[in-house]
């Protein structure tokens, strides 16, 4: 599967500040990633999807959003490989 790497980071929303990190974080919010590479096939949709949910419920999303999130997952893992340029 390929490298894996987790990390809270802030992103920009409005204007920027130039070299003031701060004005990139809306109040008391921060967005966290969770990378990891799958192999282009079908078959690598339930395990993205386990182990997205495994990192969700870590990060203390709700029962509700994870069942969403294992749908869009779905759709998105299993889109990227059906359409993947072999």
């Amino acid at each position: 599967m390929g490298t894996m790497s987790t990390s809270p980071f802030t992103t920009c929303h409005g204007a920027a500040v130039p070299g003031d990190p701060a004005s990139c974080r809306p109040p008391g919010r921060a967005v966290f990633v969770h990378a990891f590479g799958l192999p282009a096939v079908p078959a690598a949709v339930p395990g993205a999807r386990r182990r997205a949910a495994r990192v969700l419920r870590d990060w203390g999303l709700c029962e509700d959003g994870l069942h969403t999130a294992s749908l869009v997952i779905s759709e998105l893992v299993g889109n990227a490989a059906r359409h993947a340029v072999p």
